[in-house]
């Protein structure tokens, strides 16, 4: 005889036919000699019984009582008739039990017992917050069984998010990853009544983010299937320092890399990232501090103004690109600027610049811009029509060839560094 759990549910055989026509006990349960009995049934108690207590040995029952008790009236109980008697009645559930022991007991008729349907066993995964501390019991398993047999103790903490699945009544099958490392065959098991040890976890909402590498990280391409990550690695490969990604959290220090500034993937593969935080950092975003003004044209006044590139000759620059000047127009062929309190005179053709009352100036793509000065930098001067959409870019110039590119992110309403350019790369 074997009285052991399966891990999914308890005693999920055991069935309530709806009962046939047949003859019946004063309870209305169906006699001892009905055939109903030939399969094990749940009943509840309706008096006091006595009960007894024996040892199996080679899947039999031995002669021998070890103990005794009385099961009290309302216990609810599992009972298989013996074949040989139809007295005799096994008690497999609803009694605490010795290993390898079994609770019988010996009654002349089924007066003693009701019908009971017992709750539907709801053994769903559920992913729960304790809320509060419970003990936790190992038990050794076999062939996807729980054993009787302890293996080790412990206990959660009160707010530790686990996986729990009913066994039926106060048992539940506890598992997850913050749970303390089990045996090779080995499953925690809790004893608790009741729900209010536990409540429904609600996870956060998942947020991409951009992250800025603090020194050179490694990066694992993983095979994906059916849009799930497995566990097989592709290749490898290195970010450097400096570098922004966007990325998706998997978990506390774990990231899916969503940007496409890292190198090309296999046809079903996914970047993922690793590491704790001072690996990298979450990206700063920028809020913008540039100044606008309604045109680009000079006036008859001097105002302020800029070049787009140096002005002046092989022998000496008047002005840098994107130094601030004093510029006005004098008439339709002539303009004055002064730079340092000197005047220069500038004719004005289609083959000679003219500064402009602006510093950030449009590209080809209506989504790129270009200045000298960054988005937050109140140096920089846009025009007053300019408005920047989510994923807009400002290329920041600088002297050594290299582009500094910010992008323009609605929902934070600011500007995001994301990599660089070299222009002296051919």
């Amino acid at each position: 005889m074997n009285f052991k759990k399966n891990v999914a549910a308890i005693l999920t055989g055991i069935t309530l036919a709806s009962m046939p026509a047949m003859a019946v006990s004063a309870s209305g349960m169906p006699k001892n000699s009905s055939n109903y009995w030939n399969k094990v049934r749940y009943i509840k108690v309706n008096k006091n019984i006595s009960a007894v207590q024996r040892k199996v040995k080679n899947n039999s029952i031995q002669p021998k009582i070890n103990k005794k008790m009385t099961v009290k009236k309302g216990t609810v109980l599992v009972v298989d008739r013996l074949k040989s008697s139809h007295n005799e009645w096994l008690l497999l559930d609803g009694l605490k039990n010795s290993k390898n022991s079994v609770w019988s007991t010996n009654q002349k008729n089924t007066n003693w017992m009701s019908k009971y349907t017992p709750k539907k066993i709801d053994n769903t995964t559920k992913l729960v917050t304790l809320t509060k501390k419970i003990n936790i019991t190992e038990k050794a398993t076999k062939n996807h069984q729980i054993q009787n047999k302890t293996l080790k103790k412990s206990s959660l903490k009160k707010g530790s998010v686990v996986y729990v699945r009913s066994f039926g009544g106060n048992e539940w099958l506890v598992f997850g990853n913050n749970m303390p490392k089990t045996s090779k065959n080995g499953a925690w098991v809790t004893n608790n009544k009741g729900t209010n040890w536990m409540k429904k976890y609600t996870p956060k909402p998942i947020s991409n983010k951009y992250i800025d590498l603090n020194q050179d990280v490694s990066i694992t391409e993983k095979a994906v299937k059916n849009n799930v990550i497995q566990n097989k690695n592709i290749k490898k490969d290195t970010l450097k320092s400096g570098t922004t990604i966007l990325v998706k959290p998997l978990s506390k220090n774990e990231f899916l890399i969503l940007s496409s500034n890292v190198p090309n993937t296999s046809k079903n593969g996914a970047w993922i990232i690793q590491g704790q935080n001072n690996k990298f950092s979450d990206s700063q975003i920028l809020k913008s501090q540039y100044n606008t003004t309604p045109t680009s044209d000079i006036g008859s006044d001097y105002t302020d103004a800029y070049f787009q590139s140096n002005i002046g000759n092989k022998d000496k620059t008047i002005a840098t690109a994107g130094q601030k000047v004093q510029a006005k127009k004098v008439d339709d062929n002539n303009a004055l600027i002064k730079v340092d309190g000197n005047e220069y005179p500038m004719p004005i053709s289609k083959d000679i610049q003219l500064p402009t009352r602006n510093n950030v100036y449009a590209s080809q793509k209506s989504n790129i811009v270009f200045s000298l000065y960054a988005p937050n930098d109140s140096n920089a001067v846009t025009l007053s029509s300019y408005a920047p959409q989510n994923g807009d870019q400002w290329r920041q110039m600088s002297n050594d060839g290299k582009l500094k590119v910010f992008e323009y992110l609605a929902k934070d309403n600011g500007w995001l560094h994301v990599g660089d350019i070299n222009t002296n790369n051919k």
